[in-house]
């Protein structure tokens, strides 16, 4: 039986019709979700759209087009249109441009049913499954799926295999739950494909096999099934088993993208952006974001929020950046939470309890950044009143999550005894979790504690192994560390010229310590040639970034330096 066929362009004529001169960016939005059967109109709609929302132009009260629109349709529909009474279903049960009432879309669903709409058939008994407003009734929805099957509805073929499966629960012949996709697949239902994939991937009913089950999963995949086309590009992606294939992911994602799907266009950009696989193309990628972006989706905004922010081969734009977090702030986005608080802490115009309440909101979604970026609020009382009991358990719930940040500033709190009792050896336990898991800083406390034997064992030869892999990732204070180990001779024979080498790498990487060291080594003339112009130089940055030991040389020197010329001069012989 020939699957039926659906023609919507009356529907999306006159919807567009009325919305095309909008200039609400809702209209357009709502076009987009409403997506009616071949729709001829959505390349504009997605052009309008994003140039209404740059210019950040808002919907005036009595502005938006999209109720004249449904308006129109329910005219229609109350003529007896059952195309029309189909869409009144949809755009009510959805609350398209007009808040949702499914109680009224299902009255639209029962009538467009008497004239044999099969969409309605099956969005009915998607409904009465669930129980949305209205009692669930499993039996009127097996028999909605049937009377539409029988009609060639693929769709709802592939539903009816789906609830026999569910019914079945082990007790039952799932072989004929096989043969009912099979036959969902045949009258043109791509998802039943998928699911015959992984039915044979898993051994579910039918003897396992795993070569026939991918050969299902890639015919679903190229037939249209989304949910196949992104199993088969994040197999691509993240193969455990052998080198991942970013270009066969990029093409699978590609041709989710094409068909609209924002996931794909997600997994795409972010291929994107990173270069892998295919040329970075951050130009591509921001097209990619902005369609689910600007339907909502909180993935797609803190992305794009993100590629404006970096100007990944785009111009960076700190305006839309901020914007489109704080719209992925604002659907829950518990990663774009966090990098917007990031964005309030810093710069000139900080607003430090701005970034805690994004960070707690963050945090209490789950992030562990979040967490210990909310530790380290309440360790230094930015932004919030200082609490070192807070502070550590924020950092602790970060580190149980295994987050290598929060693990080293879990491994701080035991070394210094800020809101737990000291403990070294708890402290080297934690700086050893984060190191492992390649964090700098951990690496380098934890090359310190096996020098100091803080925690540890006494092993000079193993802190230098991890301040070498801290010193790798460009880590500033293990160049620093090693350069102390040189200089005092910890371990190795002293090299006050050796010495001065780490502390010139650390000092041009900004390292305070190491600057305040070099400067005293350029005063002293150890190890490289005295120089009092090159000690103040490298004192005063030191002092700058508020070095306390450096700060107070400098006042040393200027005071010495004024009783030098303060002595009045010896008396000439007579």
């Amino acid at each position: 039986m020939q699957r039926p066929r659906y023609d919507d362009a009356a529907i999306d004529r006159l919807i567009w019709q009325v919305i095309r001169d909008s200039q609400c960016p809702d209209d357009f939005r709502n076009y987009l979700d409403h997506r009616p059967e071949n729709a001829a109109h959505l390349d504009e709609a997605l052009d309008r759209l994003v140039e209404l929302d740059d210019a950040d132009a808002a919907c005036a009260e009595g502005q938006r087009c999209y109720p004249a629109a449904v308006a129109a349709i329910e005219a229609l529909a109350n003529a007896g249109d059952a195309t029309a009474q189909f869409h009144m279903g949809k755009v009510l049960d959805n609350g398209i441009g007009m808040p949702s009432d499914i109680g009224r879309g299902i009255a639209w669903y029962r009538l467009a049913i008497l004239q044999g709409e099969l969409r309605s058939h099956v969005n009915l008994a998607a409904i009465l499954l669930t129980g949305d407003a209205t009692p669930a009734d499993r039996a009127e929805a097996h028999s909605l799926y049937e009377k539409a099957a029988e009609r060639g509805e693929a769709l709802a073929l592939f539903h009816l295999a789906r609830l026999a499966g569910g019914d079945l629960q082990g007790r039952a012949d799932q072989l004929r739950v096989f043969e009912m996709l099979h036959a969902a697949w045949e009258a043109g239902d791509a998802t039943a494909g998928h699911w015959i994939g992984n039915k044979l991937l898993a051994g579910n009913g039918v003897r396992r096999d795993e070569a026939l089950g991918r050969e299902w999963i890639v015919k679903s995949a190229e037939a249209g099934c989304i949910a196949a086309i992104l199993q088969s590009g994040r197999e691509a992606e993240f193969r455990r088993d052998e080198q991942a294939d970013f270009a066969a992911a990029a093409a699978w994602y590609r041709r989710g993208a094409a068909m609209g799907d924002i996931e794909c266009q997600c997994r795409l950009a972010n291929l994107l952006l990173r270069g892998e696989g295919i040329a970075k193309d951050g130009a591509q990628a921001v097209a990619l974001l902005k369609p689910g972006a600007l339907r909502g989706d909180p993935y797609a905004q803190r992305m794009l929020g993100l590629a404006y922010l970096w100007g990944v081969d785009v111009v960076k734009n700190a305006r839309f950046g901020r914007k489109w977090l704080a719209r992925a702030a604002d659907g829950g986005d518990a990663d774009a939470c966090y990098q917007l608080g990031r964005l309030m802490a810093g710069g000139e115009a900080a607003d430090l309890a701005a970034a805690a309440r994004l960070y707690e909101k963050a945090a209490r979604i789950g992030s562990s950044e979040a967490q210990a970026a909310l530790g380290v609020c309440y360790w230094t009382g930015r932004g919030v009143a200082a609490d070192a009991h807070v502070a550590y358990k924020w950092i602790h719930l970060a580190s149980l999550q295994g987050d290598p940040w929060g693990l080293h500033l879990l491994g701080r709190l035991y070394y210094t005894g800020i809101g737990v009792p000291v403990d070294c050896a708890a402290a080297a336990r934690c700086f050893m979790r984060s190191a492992t898991r390649g964090h700098a800083p951990a690496q380098a406390k934890l090359g310190w504690c096996y020098l100091t034997g803080e925690g540890v064992d006494r092993d000079v030869a193993e802190g230098m192994v991890w301040l070498q892999r801290a010193i790798q990732q460009g880590h500033a204070e293990a160049s620093t560390t090693v350069g102390y180990v040189l200089r005092d001779g910890v371990g190795v024979t002293a090299n006050a010229a050796e010495a001065s080498e780490w502390f010139l790498d650390a000092a041009e990487k900004g390292d305070a310590a190491a600057q305040r060291e070099l400067a005293l080594l350029y005063a002293e003339g150890r190890g490289l040639r005295q120089d009092p112009d090159e000690a103040r130089r490298w004192m005063e940055k030191a002092a700058a970034q508020g070095d306390e030991e450096a700060q107070t040389w400098l006042v040393k020197t200027e005071a010495e330096a004024a009783c030098v010329f303060a002595v009045p001069p010896a008396p000439t012989p007579a």
